[in-house]
């Protein structure tokens, strides 16, 4: 069969070579076959701080960090530092598997580089269902609340994060863990939705009636330590924080928590709502919001809304700030002395938010479509796809403001896809077979599309001066073709399943510590009880998510 029956679609896209630092201690990798042999570009919506890319070797996507200061000429930047990289100054637990799945608390640092001008490359593993500030706004945008079970979920993977943070305990440890002695506290100073992640798990073999329980339970991932300390460091090396303090101090990490899971039992009130001038969470209290529920939602619990109401400080709902201070019985006291202290969260927070857990995940044999009724993958994003390089329309040259982007890239070639080999397919290897198929492509355009500055090329322009950016460190990029296989095809799944919730599966629920060593989280089984052997191969070219 032909090269070209296999491969039914194609377009240009972005390859990002890499090069080795001439010190071998300016980089690490996890596994070379991450980086060897160079990345393609994927996208760089928000700034050209933050690159998606996929790995050419391992076929995973990583978000590629940029950073650069003068600082970085002899210090390592917060996110190396506190990392899990093994050169951090503390590094962080790497995933651990419960029952054979993986349990991710951070986000994996799993190769970086080090340049001479003082800018650091940082390759973070992808979180494939986006920020928690997402979930939320997608939430917000159809009216409706957030399942509780999730709510539960992110409650118990904070915790056990505070935990570590305040204790070095590692997350998933048993509750009678032994403390290590000479703790540091770490403080992310940045524990916000945007900086938690989620992260659902591969679907092994044919799904289960109850429907997919990473769909409804997947990892929830603390990442983002650019703001991050260490007890004891300097007030002159911390950063802004999130607050802008000077000090490092605990209560700063549990309120933002109490922020995060406020937020999340809030999504369904209108931004709004509040009293004026005090945004959400704090312009709603905990007791008010099953209040704004629609007739088919199933309210929060008592015991959702009483452990919530601990993050609640006095006239926080009318303006009130955390840093703040007020008079209370003729004393001024600091408004962040009614944060909970992180002795609460361990000994009272955590242990029920483990039993919550488990209470909705159920043990043992669920109810058809149960799972499928608490799904929040609705919420990630409907397009991840490498970059389609866009060439400039052919009425603009250099010196009608295209920049300068006309189809020569100046790799001595001529053709524009900076191969240097003269073919136009961007393989380098001489062979000029795609070249007459994108002619083919190019004639069948209107002439207009042709001719004029569509509006995705203004984009695809925009992006890709956020890659060219730091070109004056690493390897100019060149343009491939990027050829596809048939797309796996499923089911458009944009809107949350319908209200009102399942109740929790009979069984799991217990006084016992809830020590998180017990779930029954496998997607390889179905109800029959059996598992499945036809597990989805990543490798298959066949067994495509349409990702080349």
């Amino acid at each position: 069969m032909s090269n070209r029956t296999q491969h039914l679609y194609r377009h240009i896209g972005i390859h990002v070579p890499w090069r080795n630092t001439p010190a071998a201690i300016d980089q690490w990798t996890e596994d070379d076959e991450i980086n060897t042999e160079g990345f393609i570009f994927i996208d760089a919506p928000y700034t050209n701080k933050v690159l998606f890319m996929q790995s050419v070797g391992v076929k995973k996507i990583f978000i590629n960090k940029m950073i650069t200061s003068n600082i970085y000429l002899h210090n390592m930047p917060h996110e190396l530092r506190i990392s899990t990289a093994p050169e951090a100054i503390r590094q962080l637990p790497l995933p651990i598997r419960v029952d054979g799945v993986e349990r991710i608390y951070f986000n994996e640092l799993q190769c970086w580089q080090r340049f001479e001008n003082g800018t650091y490359s940082l390759y973070f593993r992808y979180c494939n269902g986006g920020a928690l500030d997402a979930l939320i706004q997608k939430y917000r945008d159809e009216r409706r609340a957030i399942p509780e079970h999730f709510v539960w979920l992110v409650a118990e993977r904070l915790s056990e994060v505070i935990r570590y943070f305040n204790t070095g305990v590692p997350p998933g440890s048993s509750l009678r863990e032994e403390v290590p002695d000479d703790w540091q506290l770490i403080s992310h100073r940045d524990l916000a939705a945007n900086n938690i992640f989620i992260h659902y798990g591969p679907q092994r073999g044919r799904p289960p009636a109850s429907g997919p329980v990473t769909d409804a339970f997947p990892e929830i991932i603390v990442g983002d330590f650019g703001e991050s300390a260490l007890e004891g460091d300097e007030p002159d090396t911390l950063t802004n924080g999130i607050y802008g303090r000077e000090t490092v101090d605990a209560w700063e990490d549990i309120h933002q928590m109490g922020d995060v899971l406020r937020s999340l039992c809030q999504a369904h009130i209108p931004e709004d709502a509040g009293n004026v001038g005090t945004p959400l969470p704090d312009g709603i209290l905990m007791d008010e919001v099953n209040g704004y529920l629609g007739p088919a939602e199933t309210p929060y619990s008592d015991e959702l809304i009483e452990l919530l109401e601990e993050f609640q400080f006095p006239n926080g709902n009318t303006g009130a700030l955390i840093t703040e201070s007020q008079m209370v019985d003729g004393e001024e006291v600091e408004n962040s002395e009614h944060v909970p202290q992180a002795d609460w969260v361990v000994t009272n927070m955590l242990p029920l938010a483990r039993r919550k857990v488990r209470r909705y995940r159920g043990i043992g044999r669920v109810p058809a479509g149960y799972y499928h009724a608490l799904d929040v993958s609705w919420t990630r994003s409907d397009r991840v796809m490498p970059f389609n390089h866009i060439y400039p329309p052919r009425d603009q040259n250099p010196d009608n403001g295209d920049n300068g982007d006309d189809d020569d890239d100046g790799d001595g070639d001529g053709d524009g896809d900076g191969d240097g080999d003269g073919d136009g397919d961007g393989d380098g290897d001489g062979n000029d077979e795609d070249n007459g198929e994108d002619e083919d492509i190019e004639r069948s355009l209107s002439p207009l599309m042709v001719r004029r500055r569509t509006p995705e090329y203004v984009r695809s322009r925009r992006v890709l001066v956020n890659l060219t950016h730091w070109e004056n460190v690493r390897p100019e990029h060149r343009k491939v073709t990027l050829k596809y296989n048939v797309p796996l095809m499923v089911d458009v799944h944009r809107t949350p399943p319908p209200a009102p919730l399942p109740p929790p599966p009979p069984g799991g629920d217990s006084d016992d510590e809830g020590d998180d060593d017990d779930d029954d989280d496998d997607d390889n089984e179905d109800n029959d009880g059996e598992d499945d052997d036809d597990d989805f191969d990543p490798d298959d070219p066949n067994d495509s998510d349409y990702v080349p």
